[in-house]
C-alpha cells in the first residue's frame, strides 16, 4: 500500500541518513569547541572524520533514492550494488577480506524495495562484522534458487551470535524487521571457523 511505502522510505531515511546528519551535529559541536579552545590539531581530526561521515550520508541517500527510482529491479542489478559497496569497504579496512558468493538468474525480477531490504541487511551484518568480530574474513553469500532467496554473513572472528540479541544495539532489530516485511526469517548461529553467521530466509513470492 502507498502507507507502507511511505513507511518503508520513512524508516529507511531515519534509520541510515538521520542518524548520520544528528551524529554529524554532534560532530561539528566538538570541533567547534576545538577550534574555540585554540586545539587545532583536535578540530583537524574532529573535520576529517565529518567528511567521512557526510560523504556516508549522502552514499545511504543515493542508495534510498535508487531505490525509489527503479521500477523494477534484477537479482544481478543487487549483485552489482553489493560487489560496488564491497569495494568502497575494502579501502578502509584493508585487514579484513570481503568475498561475495553468489547464484541464481541475473535476470530474475525484484521489486526494488526488497532490493533495498536485502542490500540494507548485507551492510548491517557486514559493518557489525567489521566493528566486533575480531576476525578477518568475512564471506557474504546470496542464492537465488527453487522457491526462495538465502542470505548469509559469515566472519571468521570470536563474536558469538549470543551477542545478536535483540536490545544489544548491533542493528539486530533493524534486520529483524526487513526479514519480516518480506515474510522471511532472520537467525545467527556460530559457523565452523567460529565465528558468526547471519541468515536470512525469503520465500521467493515475496520478491
Amino acid at each position: 500500500s502507498v502507507r507502507a511505502e511511505r513507511d518503508r522510505i520513512s524508516r529507511d531515511l531515519h534509520d541510515h541518513v538521520g542518524s548520520q546528519i544528528s551524529g554529524i551535529l554532534s560532530g561539528l559541536e566538538l570541533a567547534r569547541f576545538s577550534v574555540n579552545e585554540g586545539r587545532s590539531k583536535e578540530a583537524g581530526v574532529h573535520l576529517a572524520e565529518l567528511d567521512a561521515d557526510a560523504r556516508k550520508a549522502l552514499t545511504d541517500l543515493r542508495e534510498t533514492v535508487w531505490s525509489l527510482h527503479q521500477e523494477s529491479v534484477t537479482w544481478g542489478d543487487l549483485l552489482e550494488r553489493i560487489s560496488e559497496y564491497f569495494s568502497k569497504r575494502k579501502k578502509y579496512v584493508p585487514g579484513m577480506t570481503l568475498k561475495l558468493k553468489s547464484s541464481g538468474d541475473p535476470g530474475a525480477p525484484i521489486s526494488p524495495p526488497k532490493a533495498l531490504h536485502l542490500f540494507r541487511i548485507v551492510q548491517e551484518a557486514v559493518t557489525n562484522a567489521i566493528r566486533h568480530s575480531g576476525g578477518s574474513l568475512i564471506e557474504v553469500t546470496l542464492a537465488l534458487a527453487g522457491e526462495e532467496v538465502r542470505l548469509e554473513v559469515a566472519d571468521d572472528g570470536s563474536f558469538q551470535p549470543e551477542g545478536m540479541a535483540s536490545g544489544s544495539g548491533l542493528g539486530v532489530e533493524g534486520m529483524q524487521e526487513r526479514a519480516t516485511e518480506m515474510a522471511g526469517h532472520f537467525g545467527a548461529v556460530r559457523n565452523e571457523a567460529g565465528g558468526t553467521t547471519v541468515q536470512v530466509v525469503v520465500p521467493l513470492s515475496e520478491l
